[in-house]
């Protein structure tokens, strides 16, 4: 078998800068081609950032024989869409999240990656992190006791202006399907669970939500309490409260490396070393797993549903 995963792009967006290097890095991947709807930009993307190939459609990409995998990185309402014609096109796919809008859209996923056998993957990095699966075993190692309450903030002052896809409606914007989805992620995770029961607020400024204040409710009584904010200042901060504990993370969804986290007990502060690393890599490399050794994704379509 190849020992090569040949990647496709779709779109030239800003959150490309991130994932670029790390195919780039990896002995086992090789960016190939990016595609745009307009031709003259994906020519100079491609130039730009030396990939070998450049498609003026969506299509054309996913036409291209010699792709393995596509990472999306499309606005929010054509993700689903799109990872359904790549599927169908013999690709498999590393989305960016949101994966779906709709339960209607989860199940076309599904049932395409059902008759196909190829694997659509939601591209929540901070999953993928060594950071987040030390975080997990000490939360699974019942040293201190179950999970009570989890609260976790993701907020940060945008600024691209209202012709970004962030903010309109139909397109899938608003802070909660773009940062709310985090903490949202992250409960879900921790508790092994999808959310019992939920109820929120929001504050709007004209068709989306420009902040929100959500709980949502899991087994045993835990409940996650989380806000989401494209108004407030720059903040991820989260506590995870134990029965003997409290974990506090500075950092647990960007910035690994500066990540700070301690352990609050009746005995005083633990200070802990989380590991450090590239942020996008573990996706990356999970989606070789699925290529060239036959692995299902780390994050599940059914993981993904919890995310709606």
């Amino acid at each position: 078998m190849n020992k090569q995963v040949n990647w496709g792009i779709l779109s030239t967006a800003h959150i490309n800068r991130r994932l670029i290097p790390v195919i780039r890095a990896s002995e086992r991947g090789q960016l190939r081609a990016v595609a745009s709807r307009d031709a003259g930009r994906a020519a100079a993307y491609a130039q730009e950032w030396q990939i070998p190939q450049a498609y003026g459609s969506y299509e054309a990409l996913l036409a291209d024989p010699e792709i393995d995998v596509v990472y999306i990185s499309l606005p929010n309402h054509l993700h689903a869409a799109y990872a359904v014609k790549a599927v169908l096109a013999g690709k498999h796919v590393l989305c960016e999240k949101p994966l779906c809008l709709t339960t209607d859209e989860y199940a076309s996923l599904v049932h395409v990656t059902g008759h196909t056998g190829k694997h659509i993957a939601e591209a929540f990095m901070y999953l993928h992190h060594p950071q987040m699966e030390e975080i997990k075993a000490i939360v699974d190692s019942g040293k201190y006791g179950r999970i009570t309450k989890m609260a976790s903030s993701f907020c940060f002052e945008f600024g691209r202006g209202k012709g970004n896809y962030r903010m309109s409606e139909g397109r899938g914007g608003g802070c909660l399907w773009d940062v709310g989805v985090y903490p949202i992620s992250l409960f879900q995770h921790l508790t092994g669970s999808e959310a019992l029961g939920a109820n929120g607020r929001w504050k709007r400024k004209g068709p989306v939500d420009v902040s929100f204040w959500g709980t949502l409710e899991y087994p045993g009584g835990v409940t996650g309490e989380f806000f989401s904010s494209f108004e407030a200042e720059f903040t991820t901060e989260t506590s995870i409260f134990l029965e003997k504990g409290r974990l506090d993370l500075s950092h647990p969804f960007i910035n690994p490396d500066s990540c700070f986290a301690v352990i609050h007990t009746d005995d005083g502060p633990i200070e802990l070393e989380l590991p450090q690393g590239e942020l996008y890599a573990g996706e990356v490399e999970d989606m070789h797993d699925v290529v060239l050794e036959g692995k299902a994704p780390r994050i599940s379509l059914q993981q993904s549903l919890g995310h709606l």
